[in-house]
């Protein structure tokens, strides 16, 4: 009975110790063409928040948007001790609106496009299946809490030599977060990534349905008067 119970219990250690959350791309999105603009100012999948582009109708002239893209894209990734296989990348083309000055992300300035947004409801690990086809770019993850807006990491992608494939797999990258009640995760790029998805070790909130990224700007900017 005793080694019965010893092994059940590093059983639950060991599944709490994977991920909660697996998020692929695929998952969420069709591709039946070349490739499928994500454009609307809020696209819901099970509490991850995708952010196309947010600004007014009025100010969106017909086939120049500026959201994001979902293209078919096969790559594989290292996660833990498993080889994992994707067959669809969520493209971040360009910066998110209002988070630049002279083109270059600004990390306390509230992005108010082309993101993802997700709420957590523990702390844990972001594990990011994300490449580069430019030399170099960099993939941002903020924490919002009411009025509040803070990066919690900046990370550093560069272009690989070859595809990531089972036998030679691209290594994802990592950010750690610590759960403060209220927090949501927005995570968006300066515009040369392709995430296949991502991994939390935590739990989020399936039900989360986004915050207005416009709203927040505001609530920061009168907040810091």
């Amino acid at each position: 009975m005793k080694k019965f119970a010893l092994a059940a219990l590093a059983l639950c250690f060991g599944i709490a110790a994977q991920a909660q959350t697996q998020v692929d791309v695929n998952d969420h999105f069709t591709v039946t063409e070349k490739f499928l603009d994500v454009n609307k100012a809020k696209t819901v999948k099970d509490g991850i928040v995708y952010v196309g582009d947010t600004r007014p109708k009025t100010n969106i002239e017909p086939g120049k948007e500026r959201g994001m893209r979902v293209q078919g894209m096969k790559r594989s990734y290292k996660v833990g001790d498993q080889n994992r296989a994707f067959t669809t990348a969520l493209l971040f083309r360009r910066p998110p609106h209002g988070s630049t000055e002279a083109h270059v992300v600004q990390t306390d300035r509230v992005p108010r496009s082309c993101m993802i947004q997700v709420k957590p409801t523990s702390g844990g690990k972001f594990i990011f299946m994300a490449h580069t086809a430019k030399p170099q770019a960099q993939l941002f993850v903020a924490v919002r809490n009411g009025a509040k807006f803070r990066n919690l990491c900046t990370l550093t992608l560069t272009k690989p030599e070859a595809k990531g494939t089972s036998k030679d797999p691209y290594a994802p990258v990592e950010c750690d977060y610590e759960f403060t009640d209220g927090d949501e995760v927005w995570i968006y790029s300066d515009g040369g990534v392709r995430m296949h998805g991502f991994d939390f070790s935590g739990e989020l909130d399936m039900d989360f349905n986004g915050s207005d990224p416009l709203e927040v700007h505001k609530q920061v900017r009168r907040a810091a008067r």
